[in-house]
């Protein structure tokens, strides 16, 4: 709730700015001071920033966030907890966040949730509107490189992954088995990259499987009573996060995918039942 109503300002301004036209004061900064892996400039407005790009038919949306797969990713995790139960006006206002971050990851989640938990007709109709956008927007310059040239494979290899760099790919490639099990030293730099190597070069495969199964354990604890359906929400959601932001040495990221569990547990007890379950869907 406190991201519902701290996102609910930026997404008042930020519809105010490019659906309404309302000329509202900002400033360009730099986002290296408090993103350092971002060479990017920003315009900063008072409750959401987006970075200074021409050519967008729509910025995509950041919120107070320093990346629009931020707000994205957040929205995803909490719209999973509830089910995406648009009757309720705060998952209207994470929905909303969603589409307008653009981001791939939330739109495929999204698809992902509706194939296994939503019934025949709305997977019927979500098929059918995401054929027609396909046809539609294919064409899209905009709509293309933020989807479709994403998803590219050419020669066997996916050419559309952003998730890595060249720096980064040549010092992973340097990494020796000891550093590739256990993480390396934390006085070394390693470039930044946000591809399932990260994590393996920062953390290492053993620390990486620790967290797995401890994860598991803790989940399989607290909802041994919940309803299958919510386990497997709560096992889809870290797999999902980490495979957006692959950083488990990161407390938000850990806060994130462990607080599902907590509401899954507190919200379906034992007498929760299969039949209350499809009610609340």
């Amino acid at each position: 709730m406190i991201f519902v109503i701290t996102i609910i300002p930026s997404l008042l301004q930020y519809i105010s700015v490019y659906f309404l036209g309302i000329d509202f004061p900002s400033v360009k900064i730099d986002s290296s001071p408090w993103n350092p892996h971002e060479g990017s400039t920003y315009i900063q407005y008072a409750f959401f920033i987006r970075e200074l790009r021409s050519g967008d038919f729509l910025p995509r949306f950041y919120g107070l966030y320093d990346e629009p797969g931020v707000s994205g990713t957040i929205a995803m995790v909490f719209l999973y907890c509830n089910k995406y139960n648009l009757k309720k006006w705060y998952n209207i206002v994470l929905f909303l966040t969603g589409l307008l971050s653009f981001s791939l990851f939330f739109y495929v989640s999204t698809l992902l949730y509706i194939l296994f938990f939503g019934n025949t007709k709305i997977k019927l109709i979500t098929l059918s509107i995401c054929m027609g956008i396909m046809v539609f927007a294919y064409e899209n310059e905009v709509i293309s490189r933020y989807v479709f040239d994403r998803l590219t494979v050419t020669d066997g290899e996916w050419t559309g992954y952003n998730r890595e760099n060249y720096e980064f790919d040549f010092y992973y490639k340097q990494l020796d088995t000891y550093e590739i099990l256990f993480g390396i030293n934390s006085s070394r730099h390693i470039p930044f990259a946000t591809s399932y190597k990260y994590p393996l070069a920062v953390c290492g495969i053993i620390s990486i499987c620790l967290f797995a199964v401890s994860y598991l354990i803790f989940a399989l604890t607290r909802l041994k009573f919940v309803h299958w359906k919510n386990i497997l929400l709560c096992l889809m959601i870290p797999l999902l996060v980490f495979a957006q932001r692959p950083f488990i040495n990161n407390p938000f990221y850990i806060f994130l995918v462990f607080v599902p569990i907590y509401i899954f547990s507190i919200r379906y007890s034992v007498s929760a039942s299969t039949k209350t379950y499809d009610q609340a869907d």
